[in-house]
């Protein structure tokens, strides 16, 4: 059991060590590790895991991590040994964010109190909105918007959504989940 639980951590602490770029560039890394490497999860059921992390909260890696731990364990110790293995390989997901958000954290006090970094900062604060726009503007498609020539109730109901969120969130200062809700219920009934 321990060696399981330390073979846990290890492979969980690679992949969070050494997944960098978001959920979808880790798909082949974690699933050379859980599937190819020790066997912990079948493909059938990494591409269920898969499936499942687009409806569920957490993410892939927390997921795969839950289930390989679970079905690696429980099966041969009994599911409170698993909830340990589940632990563990969570554990080992943290430590390196935890462990860099430290560092940085520091990095940028000492940065914040020279001149150069505070000239660094200020160059780089305004990039925030700027790539915040991007991406909306890169969200801002027929798939997401609808077109106004093939489908312009979808289109104007979706630019209406769009703008009351912008207005509610940006002028009037409503709460983010506030305005999730709301413009969900908008769109059940407009739809």
């Amino acid at each position: 059991m321990l060696i399981i639980y330390l073979s846990l951590f290890l492979s969980f602490l690679q992949i969070g060590l050494f997944g960098w770029g978001g959920p979808f560039p880790l798909l082949s890394y974690v699933q050379h590790e859980v599937v190819v490497e020790h066997g912990w999860l079948t493909s059938a059921e990494f591409a269920d895991v898969m499936a499942l992390s687009s409806v569920v909260p957490g993410g892939i890696t927390l997921d795969t991590a839950s289930l390989a731990a679970y079905r690696v364990l429980a099966g041969e110790y009994g599911p409170g040994v698993a909830i340990g293995g589940i632990v563990v390989a969570f554990t080992a997901l943290a430590v390196p964010a935890y462990a860099f958000s430290a560092l940085m954290g520091r990095f940028r006090e000492r940065l914040c109190s020279s001149d150069i970094g505070d000239s660094i900062l200020s160059l780089l604060r305004p990039m925030s909105p700027g790539l915040i726009a991007a991406a909306a503007i890169l969200l801002m498609n027929g798939e997401n918007f609808g077109s106004p020539t093939v489908n312009p109730w979808q289109f104007g109901v979706s630019l209406f959504l769009f703008l009351a969120t912008l207005v509610g969130s940006g002028y009037y200062r409503f709460h983010p989940l506030f305005m999730i809700v709301l413009c969900g219920l908008a769109g059940l009934l407009l739809y």
